[in-house]
């Protein structure tokens, strides 16, 4: 590689690293405002550049810019560590990926676990056109168990029980704050659903939400009980708009300058009620490349805790799993609240009865 090039690159790299870090600050939900044109994406090799543009109309932005990252390591260990480039590359070299990832990066199984995923993709792309040179089953093989022996313990989160939950509404800075405490326990959302979900896909009179292209691009609804719905109201038609200072947004909880809450302003707000509340734990440390040095705390009571917890609770009320799964949001996306029934009720009344 010539000089020039790797200038290039390296600046295409930076690039794509600036683009990433801008959505996440505007969690802007259009392509636009993420920044990456995958006709423009240029990660050391034209594979990829034509493999995400290939891909690019079926993800979310945000699992656009992981799977570039994800991909943008691999191309920068083949060019360090091997001969090869992306086409170019052996089931050895996934190996020696792999290993290096966990040996000497010391990334967790689950991480892993994700880049597999992100070169799987690639390679099923190639060999559908023509380059059978890695197959999924070299990439299963390469992540063998060897590997994953190697990998450090993996951080295991439990559920907080009722009584802390309900410290930790207490222990909110503000109204508003626990609001979205209560929201986000009470619907069990994911923190990106929570985040991204506007004002009009929560349905009062309905008393339920809509959560849009979730995890996995399914769209799902979940009950909201009866406290939770009249509260929301009051706060869509009266509280929010004094908060926003008479600026206009679509967000049912907006951030700075009407845009999205950021997913780290929600880990915020549950972090620091779980720190007054006297229930939040250190949990260790994970490889991060977020944080100064490189290392990021892992809590016990995070945006996820609290979706674990419903799901946990709903469980020990011995809630059937199907309508369990409904509120996770793990049925497929075409299921109703209509389709599961339980002694003649539909999954909603039964949940929204539990919840309340």
């Amino acid at each position: 590689m010539s000089s020039k090039d790797s200038n290039a690159d390296s600046r295409t790299s930076n690039m794509i690293s600036d683009d990433v870090a801008k959505q996440r600050r505007n969690s802007e939900n259009t392509a636009s405002q993420l920044g990456i044109d995958p006709d423009d994406v240029n990660v050391a090799s034209e594979p990829i550049r034509e493999y995400v543009a290939h891909r690019s109309p079926e993800w979310k932005e945000k699992t656009m810019g992981t799977y570039v990252v994800v991909l943008r390591h691999f191309v920068e260990f083949l060019d360090k560590c091997t001969d090869h480039d992306v086409m170019g590359a052996t089931g050895d070299d996934v190996y020696q990926f792999f290993l290096h990832c966990a040996a000497e990066q010391h990334l967790r199984k689950n991480t892993i676990s994700l880049r597999a995923t992100a070169l799987r993709g690639l390679y099923e792309y190639y060999q559908i056109h023509g380059n059978p040179e890695l197959s999924r089953s070299h990439i299963d093989n390469a992540f063998n168990n060897k590997i994953k022996s190697i990998c450090p313990d993996d951080i295991k989160r439990t559920a907080i029980s009722r009584e802390e939950v309900e410290l930790l509404f207490e222990n909110a800075e503000s109204n508003l704050h626990r609001l979205i405490l209560q929201f986000t326990y009470r619907t069990g959302g994911r923190n990106s659903d929570i985040c991204d979900l506007k004002t009009n896909r929560v349905y009062i009179d309905e008393r339920k939400v809509e959560f849009i292209d979730s995890k996995g691009g399914k769209d799902y609804a979940v009950p909201i009980p009866n406290e939770l719905a009249l509260k929301l109201k009051q706060w869509i038609t009266t509280d929010r708009e004094a908060y926003l200072d008479g600026r206009e947004s679509d967000y049912l909880f907006p951030g700075k300058r009407a845009s999205s809450l950021h997913p780290h302003k929600l880990r915020e707000i549950v972090d620091t009620a779980a720190q007054n509340a006297g229930i939040q734990e250190d949990l260790g440390k994970v490889k991060s490349h977020h944080s100064s040095d490189g290392q990021m705390t892992m809590k016990l009571v995070t945006p996820h805790t609290l979706r674990h917890s419903i799901i946990t609770h709903l469980a020990e009320d011995d809630i059937d799993v199907k309508h369990r799964q409904l509120l996770a949001g793990h049925s497929d996306p075409s299921t109703t609240e209509n389709v599961y029934t339980h002694d003649g009720d539909t999954a909603f009344e039964i949940l929204r009865e539990q919840i309340n």
